[in-house]
Parts: structure tokens; sequence; C-alpha cells
């Protein structure tokens, strides 16, 4: 068996953790649109400085919590500004402003590689969701033997629930006459 053994510089290593792939559409004003997130597509605003989150489907808790989160994971890698993050002008989004850069770093490119890793830290979450879905359905359509019974095996009782026959609507008497 044979080791191999590949020595990178500095610079090397450096490059190599910058690498990062993200589903991208960027738009003819120079916008970015980020499409990998289930909940939410996150939208960077070059020319404004902004970060901005849209739900996919409809607006509900989980899509906030995911946009709370998505801010929280920014603003404590510090690419947004925490005092600037508020709801936004369309029914649903969040935004935040970017930062100027004090060193010669890129932030858009920066804010690119922060999404990149809360996305990437996320699909673990959404995978486990997916599966426990997919288990439930199976447990619904195909039951095990301890879960279900033959058609005949419930044994049929004179009076169930709580509805008797011949009762009348909230037991009424009066015209009715009696509900016994």
């Amino acid at each position: 068996m044979t080791i191999k053994i590949k020595i990178k510089s500095e610079e090397e290593e450096a490059e190599s953790k910058l690498n990062f792939s993200l589903i991208a559409r960027k738009t003819m004003d120079g916008r970015i649109f980020i499409l990998d997130h289930p909940d939410i597509d996150i939208a960077i605003l070059p020319n404004e400085k902004k970060v901005v989150t849209f739900p996919k489907e409809e607006m509900n808790d989980f899509v906030y919590g995911t946009q709370n989160l998505f801010f929280n994971f920014l603003t404590k890698k510090g690419v947004v500004l925490p005092e600037t993050v508020h709801g936004g002008n369309i029914y649903g989004s969040l935004e935040a402003q970017i930062p100027d850069s004090v060193d010669e770093v890129d932030p858009i490119r920066l804010v690119m590689m922060v999404t990149a890793k809360f996305i990437e830290d996320e699909k673990e979450h959404f995978k486990f969701e997916d599966d426990y879905y997919k288990l439930q359905k199976e447990r619904y359509v195909n039951p095990s033997d301890e879960d279900s019974t033959e058609l005949g095996e419930v044994p049929h009782e004179e009076r169930k629930g709580a509805i008797r026959p011949g009762s009348r609507p909230y037991n009424y008497g009066g015209a009715f006459g009696p509900t016994y």
C-alpha cells in the first residue's frame, strides 16, 4: 500500500479554502440571486451593499426562523451590520447592510462565501427533515403488523362514541319530545 503526500504552499492552501459552490444567477444590473436554500432565496445587491432574503413559497414561522438564523450567522461572521437587519419593503423579506471593507477584501465575495457556508450547514438539517417525512409517509402507506389490523378484527360494540343513536341535536327536548 502506497501513501501519497502532496505538500501545498501557503498560497495554494489559502486559495483552496476560498473555493465554494452556489446555485446563483446574476441579473443585468449586477444583483446576485442565490437559489440553493429550500426555504428562502438570497439576493446580494452589490450597488446598494445589501443582503435581502425572500420566502420561496409562502411566509410562515419556518421561513422567518430560517431568515433569522441566516442573518444571525452573517452578523456573527461580521459580514453585515447587526443594527441594519430589518424587514424589507416586500412582504416577508428581511434585509441588512454590508459594511465597507477596511482591508483589501471584496465584501461581496466574502458575503457569498459565508452564505455558501450557511447553506452547507443547513443541508444536513434539511436532509434529516426530508428523511423523517419520507419515513412517516412510509409508515402510513405500509404500516407494520403491530400498527395495523385486518378488516373485521376490531370487535363491534352496541354503543360507541359520544353520539347516541336517537338523540336530538344538543339534547333539545321541547317540541321534539324527550331525548332519552
